[in-house]
């Protein structure tokens, strides 16, 4: 089975390594090859890019063609049915989303119906369990720290506009 499935990502949480494919999950289990064992988790979800993946905790949240799932390594469940789910059908580009994690947010920028770049940023905050979302946002690339002195702060790259900005200020670094 998941033949013709195209490979997407590879990801390990516990003990198990998750092999993810566009429609399918699968887990590698056990300590040795004498002892691994490969079980199907779903034919029907799949991760669609691994940069839209996001490990929080226990649990790793990323954008399949059927919304954002969070996956706890056996059970998943869709936090955008019923809030974006139709947002997210209407991307015009599925394939070039990327996510980061700050703080208890999920961040995914995304190219929207009738654009050519990403220009859009959806969040969803853990905690309160509510989706946020920002326009105007032109974002190919995450990065944030967690240590030092830089308080926490999240950047990212803009192919569009060439450019490295601060979340928090919105003003850029230029490079």
């Amino acid at each position: 089975s998941g033949k013709g499935d195209t490979g997407t990502g590879l990801y390990s949480l516990g003990n198990t390594l998750f092999i993810f494919q566009r429609r399918a999950i699968w887990g590698l289990y056990g300590n040795s090859p004498a002892n691994f064992e490969l079980r199907n988790i779903s034919n029907e979800i799949g991760m669609i890019n691994k940069r839209s993946l996001v490990e929080w905790g226990e649990l790793l949240t990323f954008l399949s063609d059927k919304g954002v799932y969070i996956f706890d390594g056996s059970n998943l469940k869709n936090i955008t049915e019923g809030v974006i789910n139709t947002t997210i059908n209407s991307w015009a580009n599925k394939t070039t989303p990327v996510a980061t994690l700050w703080g208890n947010r999920y961040i995914i920028s995304n190219t929207p119906s009738g654009g050519s770049t990403n220009s859009e940023a959806y969040f969803y905050d853990y905690t309160r369990g509510i989706w946020g979302k920002c326009e105007g946002l032109y974002t190919n690339v995450w990065s944030n720290w967690q240590g030092g002195t830089d308080t926490g702060q999240i950047y990212f790259g803009s192919s569009t506009q060439g450019t490295i900005y601060r979340w928090e200020t919105g003003g850029h670094d230029d490079g």
